[in-house]
């Protein structure tokens, strides 16, 4: 199997409230979805990171660095 497309997607939601702890707060709900698609039709979805910060870079990352890097390769090569 071969990867043919890996996809970054960035969800942010904004809260009705900001949630305040001891040195930080909170404004939204974020999540990142990443998926990698093989040329069977296969789908592997990833859920992950609530960083607010640096969820736009970690997207850029994705799809600037590592897309163009596993494209092609076979899915099992995983020490790769």
């Amino acid at each position: 199997m071969k990867i043919i497309d890996v996809r970054a997607i960035s969800l942010v939601r904004p809260l009705e409230e900001t949630f305040r702890g001891g040195t930080y707060q909170i404004t939204s709900r974020n999540t990142l979805v990443t998926e990698i698609e093989t040329d069977n039709g296969l789908v592997g979805t990833a859920f992950g990171g609530d960083e607010e910060k640096y969820q736009n870079e970690v997207v850029h990352v994705i799809d600037s660095v590592l897309r163009p890097l596993l494209i092609g390769e076979d899915l099992w090569s995983v020490e790769r």
